[in-house]
């Protein structure tokens, strides 16, 4: 997720990195454009920039409704880039249409309409 955040040119000048390949060669300086990953701030970085997309891209869906839901759904669901969320029923979950690389749910019946997708073979029982 970090390195696919492009970091705005005037801060840039804030993110260097000092580079050498071997002692005999001279000391390069590099501006790093994406957010970087490791350091303490990162994640919160990540984090502010997909809220400020959600924010800044809501309007482009037509039915303001799912807007919103949509824009909440950034905003207080994502833990860096887990998106964690929970619904009624199957049938809600299943309506939902996420591009996402693992599901997982403690319901068979998602689970087992979900095949094909990259489905967690992790089945939780929350009973």
């Amino acid at each position: 997720m970090f390195r696919q955040i492009e970091v705005d040119l005037r801060h840039r000048v804030w993110q260097q990195i000092l580079w050498k390949e071997s002692p005999n060669d001279p000391l390069r300086t590099y501006q790093l454009s994406t957010v970087t990953y490791g350091m303490p701030c990162s994640p919160s970085n990540a984090v502010r920039a997909l809220k400020q997309c959600a924010i800044d891209n809501h309007g482009i869906i037509t039915d303001a409704c799912r807007a919103a839901v949509a824009r909440n759904s950034i905003a207080h669901n994502f833990y860096v880039d887990d998106y964690l969320d929970s619904v009624d029923d199957a049938n809600e979950a299943l309506t939902r249409k996420f591009e996402v690389c693992e599901w997982n749910s403690n319901s068979a019946e998602v689970l087992k309409a979900l095949n094909g997708f990259a489905v967690s073979t992790s089945e939780m029982d929350l009973g």
